[in-house]
């Protein structure tokens, strides 16, 4: 469960991205394309193309090769 270390509704994007950032190194997703799209500002993107598709993942993995295609 992310922590909230801003604790202000204003600030909760640029807390969530930085809780995201530090979980995505601790398990070992920082380095994957998926990831570093996410980071790099295009989740909304990669959000838009997952509600489109409808699809559920059974992984990282084909959510990256979901994501690549869109």
């Amino acid at each position: 469960m992310p922590r909230w270390p801003c604790g202000t509704s204003a600030r909760l994007e640029p807390c969530y991205m930085q809780d995201f950032n530090q979980h995505t190194r601790t398990m070992g997703w920082a380095k994957t394309l998926l990831m570093s799209l996410y980071q790099h500002r295009l989740k909304e993107n990669i959000q838009l193309a997952m509600v489109m598709s409808k699809v559920e993942f059974d992984s990282l993995r084909s959510m990256q090769a979901m994501t690549l295609k869109a």
